[in-house]
């Protein structure tokens, strides 16, 4: 069985970014792409800010990780972590759980 591979993606409004730009050029290299869904939009510290979720089966997390930063710093994004998820990985339920936990 292939290893899936989530990248985390962030893009600060602290900075000019291009989600969109981004989104299809992850799609274009094969990654499935999750943006940020609107119920999370509102648990933003930063309301400006966006995040990307991008999967991708059977590569090597280390080529994934520099493909991803490389794309990501193109459109104004950080990849902030990459790494295997599970047959259960819903996009952005480990990345929001402490902030709808506390509320």
């Amino acid at each position: 069985m292939s290893t899936r591979l989530m990248a985390y993606i962030a893009f600060g409004c602290e900075q000019d970014y291009d989600a969109d730009g981004a989104a299809t050029r992850f799609e274009q290299a094969g990654y499935e792409v999750h943006r940020l869904p609107e119920k999370y939009r509102r648990q933003l510290e930063f309301p400006g800010d966006d995040h990307m979720e991008v999967v991708i089966t059977g590569r090597d997390e280390d080529a994934v990780m520099a493909e991803v930063c490389a794309i990501a710093d193109k459109f104004g994004g950080n990849c902030i972590e990459c790494g295997p998820i599970d047959a259960g990985y819903e996009p952005f339920v480990d990345l929001f759980k402490p902030i709808l936990q506390s509320h």
